[in-house]
């Protein structure tokens, strides 16, 4: 708090819980740690899948070339 020497703080409201802590920060930091984590593992998994072929499968299914090349530049990016 900063004030002028002489002024009376008698008339200022009570800090709240929130605004006595750190707690809204904390959960903003949270949110976009975790999220930017959670894309990350996600698009790691998906680049990663090994699929079981089966003898009823036409197709046989590989990771996106795209994603391969997204998460390989991000590895490099973030090294």
């Amino acid at each position: 708090m900063l004030a002028k020497r002489g002024i009376p703080l008698e008339d200022l409201p009570e800090a709240n819980l929130l605004q006595k802590t750190d707690f809204i920060p904390a959960v903003e930091q949270g949110v976009a740690v975790g999220g930017a984590t959670g894309l990350l593992a996600g698009l790691v998994a998906v680049a990663c899948h090994q699929h079981q072929r089966s003898s009823l499968e036409v197709f046989y299914w590989r990771p996106r070339w795209w994603v391969q090349e997204w998460v390989h530049g991000l590895t490099v990016w973030l090294a």
